[in-house]
């Protein structure tokens, strides 16, 4: 059974029940096919006034989040994430109380294994984006890391070789950790100076497990310098500029953003532009430009077409990215246009 609606009735979550054709009679929309905010595009685009959708699917998924979960893509990608970290765990742990080799060429298999479950950088970060209402710990955090090293070495036109060393540095850069107790990470709270100092001796434990191992340098140097910030004001050394290494840069910079974005125990994750926001407001000190502008501008353009709420209450699909104004992209809301760059007592609360 199907049920014709008008295209402003249509949702994100629906089924299409009934192919949709273009008016020269080429399918533009195969039955079966979930609306997202893409295909709610499409559909404007071209001008189509009512599609029949599934009955059972007439009470629409929350969100569109919602619908990626429902993905057989995702539920793929969910169980590659999740044997990942498991193994991940268990080889760092081991190789952080043993003087054995770390088997890179299995970790760099498993990262690009993962990569290869997506069919493009978007659909790959609005899967891991769909995983934030998990508990983002010190393992699926690395994971997360170390696939966004991999976009941003494609970004930046790495060669396959450096992609792979830049993955790694990633993966690894939270080594330290291993050797932290586990009642400090997973403190449900806000942690002590002594609990905090404790966490602080993370990059040099990662750096002294690493240090003996035939790996690229740039990999130990991720792990040692990670929170360094152009600046001065980062730990353990308080490097500056051109005293920090060009990989551990850009973990740094990934690492603040999925560490800022992700769910943690003693709180929620925080919406992308405010993410944003906060890494232009203080980033051009504390990081390298040129790895923050490519990074912030790549990052937010992955959202076009996505569904917000808006901090008046509205919701609407985000439309185009202001290049000077990242963190305030234009909002369409029915046949309205909001320039939240002009607006800016307006913000993004959340992607929906």
């Amino acid at each position: 059974m199907s049920t014709r609606i008008g295209i402003e009735q249509i949702q994100v979550g629906m089924v299409i029940d009934k192919p949709i054709y273009k008016h020269n009679g080429v399918l533009l929309i195969p039955r079966q096919t979930t609306i997202t905010p893409r295909v709610q595009q499409l559909l404007k685009e071209y001008l189509v006034e009512y599609i029949d959708i599934e009955e059972k699917a007439a009470m629409p998924i929350a969100t569109s989040t919602e619908a990626i979960k429902e993905t057989e893509a995702f539920k793929v990608f969910d169980q590659g994430m999740l044997a990942t970290t498991e193994n991940l765990k268990s080889t760092l742990s081991h190789v952080a109380h043993t003087d054995e080799a770390l088997d890179v060429q299995t970790l760099v298999a498993e990262v690009d294994n993962l990569f290869k479950k997506a069919d493009n950088n978007i659909q790959l970060l609005d899967m891991m984006y769909c995983m934030r209402s998990y508990d983002d710990l010190t393992y699926t955090h690395s994971v997360n890391v170390a696939l966004m090293c991999h976009i941003m070495g494609r970004w930046l036109g790495l060669s396959e070789e450096d992609m792979q060393v830049l993955s790694l540095c990633g993966l690894l850069h939270d080594v330290g950790k291993v050797d932290i107790p586990q009642e400090i990470i997973t403190k449900p709270g806000r942690l002590t100076k002594e609990e905090f100092d404790v966490i602080k001796e993370h990059p040099v434990k990662g750096y002294k497990i690493l240090e003996k191992q035939a790996i690229d340098e740039r990999i130990k140097a991720a792990a040692c310098m990670h929170h360094e910030k152009c600046d001065g004001t980062g730990y353990p050394k308080g490097l500056k500029g051109e005293q920090i290494d060009d990989f551990a840069k850009i973990v740094t910079i990934i690492d603040v953003y999925d560490a800022m974005t992700a769910n943690r125990i003693y709180r929620k994750g925080m919406c992308p532009f405010k993410v944003v926001e906060a890494l232009i407001d203080e980033g051009f000190e504390k990081y390298d430009p040129k790895y923050l502008l490519l990074f912030l501008e790549r990052i937010t353009e992955t959202y076009i077409n996505k569904p917000v709420r808006l901090s008046n209450g509205q919701e609407g699909n985000i439309v185009m990215i202001n290049k000077n104004d990242l963190s305030h992209p234009i909002i369409q809301i029915g046949n309205e246009y909001i320039n939240l760059s002009i607006h800016k007592q307006i913000t993004i609360e959340a992607i929906l």
